[in-house]
């Protein structure tokens, strides 16, 4: 199966789905329109409908990745989304991480760009969901979508650090003196990120019909961010939750699942990325999948799933096969199954989620509808026999009328001989008496 077909496959699916939702949004409105023309609505129903529609035709489908630091989930965003580039768009490197949370969407009527929140604004009580509707907070850059040198360029800022003191950061809240761990270190100075959140606006087709990507930069950022951890992975209408063959399952994944994913995300993929770390060219095919398979039923017994929840991976050799057009090394790397079971539970997960909501909201209403239609059909019903009653009724009275109006025709027939006999008669007598009133006769 070749990169083209794979990209089409996930791009078809998320296509789908938007004109799904668009045409349910169309027949809502549909509804709403037939309510008016019954004279069945009310001006609260058809705000409410209208609505609604308007939130579908809006609605997003929400992808988020979490893990730990250096589990290779920058390099799974550039391998499902960003191949065509034929270079890696994100930044992701040895030691450069992401460092601060990312949402990669579109907003149609804003340029491509890439905004920046800065860690300062962590020393207010504001949310994530209040300061992004205060722009002049964000640093804005523009990205320049044909020159994606360009664009790598600008978008790593994203890994950039700095340091700051003790005092500052626990201002910030990045450090806590009660951390067992920080209490071990005798230092003065720490490095936390430049930047506290990113939204990256750019032209994607999957991006285009709805899809958000949501990149988390590890276990710090979900526990001082509350609404990432109460509202976006609970929101999302599919988790990645991913961990990595070179280290296993660590006591810090443990805890991002124990706490973040396990309970509170509805919808999830466990990926087991960096399975070429365990390609060696002096065992056979049988010994690498058997060594796989040992490290699927070991993250299978820590995470406590089914064996077929994990998806093994290797983001950076599918991102390589991608970009060099290698269907061979893309096979390997299983980056495909991954896109098709993705593009399954997003939908999926999307439309279960949208059916439960469009029965909650209008299933009274249609049932009221149909109560109030079968009303007036009964009282049509009613209606149609008594005119059926009185169109026998009306028979009869109309052919005693007919009956008349036939026999008074023929009296009146019949008496046209005598009413001419009559005329001619009074002419005569009219004629004699003219002549009898004349001068002449007088005289």
């Amino acid at each position: 199966m070749t990169q083209e077909l794979l990209q089409a496959s996930l791009q078809e699916k998320i296509a789908d789905y938007h004109q799904w939702r668009n045409a349910l949004a169309d027949t809502i409105i549909g509804y709403r329109d037939w309510l008016v023309r019954s004279d069945s609505s009310n001006s609260l129903q058809e705000l409410r409908l209208t609505d609604f529609a308007d939130m579908l035709r809006k609605d997003r489908l929400i992808l988020a990745l979490v893990a730990e630091f250096s589990r290779g989930k920058t390099e799974t965003i550039n391998a499902l989304f960003f191949a065509d580039h034929d270079q890696r768009l994100l930044p992701s490197e040895a030691g450069r991480t992401t460092m601060c949370p990312t949402e990669l969407l579109w907003e149609e009527g804003e340029e491509p760009c890439i905004k920046l929140l800065p860690i300062e604004t962590r020393l207010t009580d504001d949310s994530l969901t209040y300061l992004k509707t205060l722009p002049k907070l964000w640093k804005k850059f523009r990205l320049e979508t044909d020159f994606p040198e360009q664009m790598r360029k600008t978008l790593r800022q994203l890994i950039e650090k700095k340091e700051v003191s003790i005092e500052e950061a626990i201002k910030l809240g990045l450090w806590s003196p009660k951390d067992p761990n920080n209490a071990l270190q005798n230092r003065t100075h720490i490095e936390v990120p430049v930047w506290r959140h990113a939204i990256i606006n750019y032209p994607h087709e999957l991006l285009k019909n709805g899809l958000v990507v949501i990149d988390t930069p590890g276990l710090n950022a979900l526990g001082t961010e509350p609404e990432l951890t109460h509202k976006v992975i609970p929101g999302a209408h599919a988790v990645l939750f991913l961990t990595a063959t070179d280290t296993g399952v660590t006591h810090s994944d443990m805890q991002i699942w124990n706490e973040f994913i396990r309970d509170q995300a509805k919808y999830k993929l466990v990926v087991l990325n960096k399975i070429d770390t365990l390609w060696d060219d002096l065992k056979s095919e049988y010994e690498i999948a058997k060594e796989i398979n040992r490290q699927v039923e070991n993250t299978a017994r820590d995470l406590m799933i089914p064996k077929h929840q994990i998806f093994t991976i290797s983001a950076q050799k599918g991102l390589l096969a991608k970009i060099k057009k290698d269907p061979a090394l893309l096979r390997r790397s299983n980056i495909q199954l991954l896109e098709t079971e993705l593009s399954n539970q997003l939908t999926h997960s999307k439309q279960e989620i949208i059916g439960d909501t469009v029965a909650k909201e209008c299933s009274e209403m249609v049932k009221q509808s149909r109560k109030l239609m079968q009303s007036k059909l009964n009282h049509t019903r009613v209606r149609f026999e008594e005119l059926k009653g009185l169109l026998g009724q009306h028979q009869t009275v109309f052919n005693e009328l007919v009956a008349k109006a036939q026999h008074d025709q023929q009296r009146y027939q019949s008496s046209l001989p005598v009413f001419k006999e009559a005329e001619e008669k009074i002419n005569r007598i009219g004629k004699k008496l003219l002549r009898h009133l004349s001068l002449t006769y007088l005289d």
